[in-house]
């Protein structure tokens, strides 16, 4: 057999050659008379892959198949074994997991211990509140202040979001009163959106989530603002006919 230096290349996943070596007696060799040659088979390696745990390059690439999440997010889920269980024992109880990651690496990753990992917040809660996010049922800005109450104390976000009126107002009925009190109370802001002004357009949602206390559906919320915008356009052009 000749004699080399090899060196292990992750890319390849295996050995590689890093230079031939011309004779032992170059690196003052001596053969081990009391050790045999070690050969390994094929066979003898399938019991030790079956028993090894799943590696953190395998588990990255499960993640994004299974989950759909980016790798970048995959990388830093795999970095502690105890923070990928957590993902997953979250990602079974909830309705979109790659928010589900982007929330617990942006929002409650701050709250945690790490090496190991240890979260004050239940896997469980944590789907529940994304889940509330994820169905528009609370906006952002909710989800995060419930989150920094569930790192004090343990409790159902939806049934403290139901008692405390943080669910987000998605009736059509509600709204449009808001919307048509926000209208009367702002005829400056109505009559520079009329001129082409988009900051008025943004002036008059600002006003909406003030006066819902920040539980209006923003989507939907401009959506109506500026069906009734159009609406008073077409009244005042019916009127000059």
């Amino acid at each position: 057999m000749e004699s080399e230096t090899r060196r292990f290349d992750e890319a390849l996943g295996c050995t590689v050659r890093m230079r031939k070596k011309e004779s032992a007696a170059d690196y003052r060799f001596l053969a081990e008379p009391n050790l045999p040659v070690l050969c390994i088979s094929q066979e003898d390696l399938l019991p030790i892959r079956a028993a090894m745990p799943e590696l953190p390059e395998e588990r990255r690439a499960r993640l994004c198949k299974d989950y759909g999440i980016a790798e970048a997010d995959a990388v830093i889920l795999t970095s502690e074994p105890a923070l990928a269980d957590y993902f997953e024992a979250s990602a079974e109880h909830c309705a979109d997991a790659v928010k589900l990651s982007h929330f617990l690496l942006g929002e409650l990753l701050r709250y945690c211990r790490s090496d190991p990992f240890r979260s004050p917040v239940s896997a469980l809660r944590l789907a529940e509140l994304v889940t509330l996010w994820c169905e528009e049922r609370i906006n952002g800005t909710t989800a995060k202040r419930l989150l920094a109450r569930l790192v004090e104390a343990d409790f159902s976000p939806e049934e403290v979001a139901a008692q405390e009126n943080l669910m987000q107002i998605r009736d059509r009925e509600s709204l449009c009163a808001m919307i048509r009190a926000v209208l009367a109370d702002s005829p400056k802001a109505v009559e520079d959106y009329r001129k082409g002004k988009l900051a008025a357009l943004r002036a008059l949602q600002g006003r909406l989530m003030a006066v819902s206390g920040g539980r209006a559906d923003p989507m939907l919320g401009e959506r109506i603002l500026l069906e009734m915008l159009s609406e008073e356009d077409d009244e005042k052009e019916r009127a000059c006919e």
